[in-house]
This record gives C-alpha cells, sequence and structure tokens, in this order.
C-alpha cells in the first residue's frame, strides 16, 4: 500500500508542472478560505460558504496558514490537498475492498485511474475541491456498511474510531454527501432491528450520520433561504441536465481524443455500458450496481441543482464509480474473451488518460509579490485582495505603500491588490479668536493629523451641519462662519474619511458672539473688524493688540485702558472716544480723526501718528503724543 501511495502520489504531483514544489501555485476560493481564516481563526470552521460546511479545507488552510505563513500558505494547501486525495484514491485498493473486486491488481488500477481520471482539471491541487475524493471514500465507506458489515465489525477499536473521525469531517466538507443518507438510515435501522450491541462499532457511524443529517439541514434551510423558496423545485431542466451531464461522465472514459470528431453517435455509449453492466450482473444479484448506479445520479443531480450550469465540471465520482463497475464486471468473468474486451476498455480509456493527463498550470505569479512584501515583525499593516470577488485581507507587511498598486497575472489566477492601510486619524479645530462681534463673520480651520491625501469635512455649529463640505486640503480645511446671534456657541469638524483613511471627529470648541454695545474685556487680538461702526460702544479694558480696525468709526466710545498695542487704524474715526490708560504703542493711527478725544495717561511710544487730527485732544501724561497748542 506504502508503494501504491507513493506511484499515486507521483501521478497527482506531475498531473500539475513540477512549478507548484517550487513557488505557490493558485488555490480556488482562496480569498474565501484565507480571508476567514484571518478573521475567525479556528471559527471559521462553522462559517457556511456555498450553502455548506467545508470543515477540511478550512482546517488545512488554518494549519496553512500559522504553521508555514501568508507567504507559502498556497503552495501548503496545494499539497495537503494532494495528499488528501490520494489518501482516498488508493482507499479502495485496501483488501477490505475485494467483495467488490477481487483481484488486488485491479483494484490498484481503479485507484491509479481516480487520480489520472481525464477531464476532470480543476479537481486536482486544490483544497477546495477536495469534496469529490472524500465523496468517493465515503461512499467506500458506506457500501462497507451495506454489503460487507460483518468484516467492518471485526476491525480494532483504534480503526472504528478513525473512521467516526474522518468520516464525520468528510460529511461536514461536502453538500453531495446528503445522497448516502438514506443508505446510513438504512443500516441504523438494519442493526438495530437485528439488536447488535456492539457500541463502538455503532458509534463509528451512527455519529458521522448524525453530523451529515446536520449537514443536510444546512444545506437545505441555507439554500432555501437564498431562493426564498421552502422547497427546491425540481424542474423538467435540471432532470435533463442530470441525464446530460450523466452521459458525459460514461464518454469521459471512453471519448479519447482520436473520437472527438465522431459526433453525436457517442452519447450512445451510456446506455450500451448500463446495459452491459446490468446483464453481466443479474446471476451475482444487482444490489451493488443499483445502489452505485443510483448514487451516481444522485449526486450529478445535486450538483445541477446547486452548482447549476457549472455541474459539468465536477464528474469525478460517475466517471470514478463508472469505470470500477466495468472493472468489477470483468473481475467476474475469467474467459479469454472477456479478458480481450478488457483489453481493448483498458487501451481507450489509457490513451484518453493520456490525451488530457497534463493539466495546464494556473499558477498565480501574484503570490511572490505576497512574499516579497511579508515580514512577520513588520511594524505596517497591508492588504491583500483579490478583485473580482471585492475580498481584503489583512497581513503584517515590511514596508508602507503610498498608493494602490494591482498586480494581474498573465496566467489563469485572479488579479491582487496590494492597498496602503487605512490609518485612524485625529480631527482636531481652531477659530480665529474665541471672541467675535455680532455682525462679524469668524474662521473655523479644521486639521486632520497624520495629513490625509483626500476627503472633506463637514463643520458643525451647535450641532447643527452648516454649509457644504469642505475639501481637505494638505490635511487643513477652512471655513468662513456666517454672522451668528450674541451668546455662546458650540464648534466641532468632521472628517468624513478618504480611501486609506479612517473617519474622525473633533471634540466641541466655543466661540462667544458679542454685541456692539458692550465689548468691555473681550480678547479680539488679531481680529478684522474693518470698517465696522463702533460708535459709543463700551470697549473698556479691551485687548484689540494686532487687529486690524482700519477705517472703523470708534468716535465716543469708552477705551479706558485699551490694548491696542500694533493695531491697525488707520483712517479709524476715534473722535470724542475715551482713549485714558489705553495702550497704543506701535498702532498705526496715521491720518486718523483724534480730535476731542481723551488720551490722558495713554501710551503712543512708536505710534505711527502721521497725519492724524488731534485737535481738541486731552493729553496730559500720554507719552507719545503730539503737543497739542
Amino acid at each position: 500500500m506504502s508503494f501504491l501511495f507513493i506511484i499515486g502520489l507521483t501521478l497527482s504531483i506531475l498531473r500539475k508542472p513540477i512549478v507548484i514544489l517550487l513557488q505557490p501555485g493558485r488555490v480556488e476560493d482562496v480569498d474565501v478560505l484565507l480571508r476567514e481564516a484571518i478573521q475567525y481563526s479556528w471559527g471559521s470552521i462553522f462559517v457556511v460558504y456555498n450553502y455548506y460546511l467545508h470543515v477540511i479545507p478550512r482546517l488545512v488552510t488554518i494549519f496553512s496558514l500559522y504553521i508555514f505563513g501568508i507567504g507559502n500558505v498556497n503552495l501548503a494547501m496545494n499539497l495537503a490537498a494532494i495528499v488528501i486525495a490520494t489518501l482516498c484514491a488508493v482507499f479502495f485498493a485496501t483488501k477490505q475492498f475485494r467483495f467488490i473486486i477481487k483481484s488486488d491488481l485491479l483494484r490498484a488500477i481503479c485507484s491509479l485511474f481516480i487520480i489520472s481520471a481525464p477531464g476532470i482539471n480543476e479537481i486536482y491541487s486544490n483544497i477546495s475541491s477536495i469534496q469529490w475524493f472524500l465523496n468517493i471514500f465515503t461512499m467506500l465507506f458506506v457500501v462497507l456498511l451495506l454489503f460487507n458489515y460483518k468484516e467492518f465489525e471485526k476491525k480494532s477499536r483504534k480503526k472504528k474510531y478513525l473512521y467516526a473521525f474522518f468520516c464525520s469531517i468528510s460529511f461536514l466538507s461536502s453538500a453531495f454527501s446528503i445522497v448516502f443518507l438514506p443508505a446510513l438510515i438504512y443500516v441504523i435501522i438494519r442493526e438495530f432491528r437485528i439488536n447488535r450491541k456492539d457500541t463502538i462499532t455503532i458509534f463509528s457511524y451512527v455519529i458521522p450520520t448524525i453530523l451529515l443529517l446536520f449537514q443536510t439541514f444546512l444545506l437545505y434551510t441555507t439554500y432555501s433561504q437564498q431562493y426564498k423558496s421552502p422547497v427546491v423545485n425540481v424542474s423538467e431542466d435540471i432532470l435533463r441536465s442530470t441525464i446530460y451531464t450523466f452521459s458525459i461522465s460514461v464518454n469521459k472514459i471512453f471519448n479519447s481524443n482520436i473520437f472527438q470528431n465522431s459526433g453525436d453517435w457517442l452519447y450512445i455509449i451510456p446506455a450500451i455500458v448500463i446495459l452491459f453492466i446490468l446483464l453481466n450482473s443479474i446471476k451475482n444479484g444487482l444490489k451493488f450496481e443499483i445502489f452505485t448506479l443510483f448514487c451516481i445520479i444522485a449526486t450529478l443531480f445535486w450538483s445541477v441543482i446547486i452548482r447549476g450550469n457549472f455541474a459539468e465540471r465536477f464528474l469525478s465520482f460517475a466517471v470514478v464509480f463508472l469505470f470500477i463497475l466495468i472493472i468489477r464486471q470483468f473481475d467476474k468473468r475469467n474467459s479469454l474473451s472477456f479478458k480481450l474486451i478488457l483489453s481493448v476498455v483498458m487501451i481507450v480509456v489509457v490513451l484518453n488518460i493520456m490525451s488530457g493527463f497534463f493539466i495546464q498550470s494556473s499558477a498565480d505569479e501574484n503570490w511572490k509579490y505576497v512574499k516579497e512584501i511579508y515580514d512577520p515583525t513588520g511594524k505596517y499593516q497591508c492588504y491583500i485582495g483579490e478583485v473580482p470577488h471585492g475580498w481584503a485581507i489583512l497581513v503584517p507587511c515590511a514596508k508602507p505603500l503610498s498608493e494602490n498598486m494591482t498586480v494581474t497575472s498573465e496566467s489563469l489566477g485572479p488579479s491582487i491588490t496590494f492597498t496602503p492601510p487605512v490609518v485612524p486619524t485625529i480631527t482636531s479645530i481652531t477659530s480665529s479668536s474665541s471672541y467675535t462681534i455680532s455682525g462679524l463673520s469668524a474662521v473655523l480651520t479644521a486639521n486632520v493629523s497624520p495629513t490625509p491625501d483626500s476627503g472633506a469635512i463637514q463643520f458643525y455649529i451647535d450641532d447643527i451641519p452648516t454649509g457644504n463640505l469642505v475639501t481637505v486640503s494638505g490635511g487643513q480645511s477652512t471655513f468662513s462662519i456666517p454672522s451668528l446671534s450674541v451668546g455662546l456657541h458650540h464648534i466641532s469638524a468632521s472628517y468624513y474619511g478618504a480611501s486609506n483613511f479612517y473617519a474622525s471627529k473633533s471634540n466641541q470648541t466655543s466661540i462667544i458672539v458679542l454685541s456692539t454695545s458692550d465689548l468691555r474685556g473681550a480678547n479680539l487680538s488679531g481680529i478684522d473688524i474693518q470698517g465696522i461702526n463702533l460708535s459709543g460702544a463700551n470697549m473698556q479694558g479691551i485687548n484689540l493688540s494686532g487687529a486690524n480696525m482700519q477705517g472703523i468709526n470708534l468716535s465716543k466710545a469708552n477705551l479706558q485702558d485699551a490694548n491696542l498695542s500694533g493695531a491697525l487704524l488707520q483712517g479709524t474715526k476715534l473722535k470724542d472716544s475715551n482713549l485714558s490708560g489705553a495702550n497704543l504703542s506701535g498702532a498705526i493711527l496715521a491720518d486718523s480723526d483724534i480730535s476731542g478725544a481723551n488720551l490722558s495717561g495713554a501710551n503712543l511710544k512708536g505710534a505711527n501718528i502721521k497725519g492724524a487730527n488731534f485737535t481738541g485732544a486731552t493729553t496730559i501724561d500720554c507719552n507719545g503724543c503730539p503737543q497739542i497748542k
């Protein structure tokens, strides 16, 4: 058996170019398997995909990911698929199946045929399609229970436990194992009626049967929910498709490329093969043949329902067991004529296998980029996604990426997109002043860190969106607040995020809007209030340092002890205003009207007073005031 396993393993590897041993090959559905293994870890084995559980493929994915890493996960999954498929194939060559085919050599030939069956390209080196080999394994297990139960009962306790485990996870990995459920239920009822008391033997098939019931229920409920129908609608099209698929299955055995242009008459082959099998088995009973044909038809029937137009891609089960049935007929006869016919059959089959033995590689070059950026100790994160299915998986990478990078393979593999990490952001907001005057606008500035490359900001006043979205430029957006009512207002900003940056919202800050009639003690340093009318305003102790007050009307205003240092007051009307004790150092008062103003104790040192009108002003103890005659 070990020698046969090595031969089978070699055939499995040879069917694909040897390149898969040197670099990762493509794994179908790797987007689903790998993404969910990373996202849910061991919990991913309970995730339903395509209406049913995929326990074995998900277990293989988890082990491959955590043992071999993201860079080699495809290769590990492919090699695991080859080993599992080969084990399922050589299972038939064991002595326990001599009741089907006595000749050990012919059973070994059948096992090798399972591995090299023509026309079934996608099931090789592909863990997501391993259910086709698992179906072969589980049917052989069911056949043992149905037709060779006494021999099965004699097995050791250890082997029975192994059967229970492997059949359980196999049933939970294949939607098509549902066809064996009636046979298993029949065996349970049969053995309980006989009142068998071997608990371990019963356990070895009752537990897998319960799990198969669960898988069947899951398949039914998810499929019904998907199509909003409580009952699968068996239509004429489904039956016709099943018969058509069965015909193709038989032709896969005999239809070598030398016959490819022979026309539709080749579809007579299925009828001839079935007639030959049934007539040749009448004397010895037809139970095994009828059960096998039922399982073949039922499997193809379910593949038509579940896979629709893709059912033709999944013919391995039918092909394999049709071949076993044919070899079984020749095993029953030792006559020379039967041996000659068997030789002809084998020649045709071998020619057919040779014509389609080597499968074109779909090794995906894109995965070399994964290995290049993969670094388990890296500080950055990258997303790797398969564009056609819209998936993304998170893995560590050695260096950050500044922009999306899509690599499209020329082979049959998918495109892979490397996207820079989506990073968290912090948004803050400031205003030009914490105070403003009624009738004036204030400028708000929002800053986003780290600096995003795109996105927009919405400003809020008292939790109400104000104005339109403002585009972020250099990590910053500015917005001019319209005239607000007098009083306290809360302001904030919300960054909506971008392709590589998460959204964020600032904390609230406040701004106080002052009435023009009372501005005492307000801090309006640096404010721009040019052109405003503040005549008669009470501005005692106000801070207007550096403010732009050009051309405003401050006549008769109370500016006692105000800070106007560095303010721009050119052309301002300060007639009869109270500026006693005010600080006007460095202010620009050129051409201002200060006539009649009270400048007692004021400081105008360094101020520009060229052209200012000081007629009638009081300048007692004024520092920097002109001499008034």
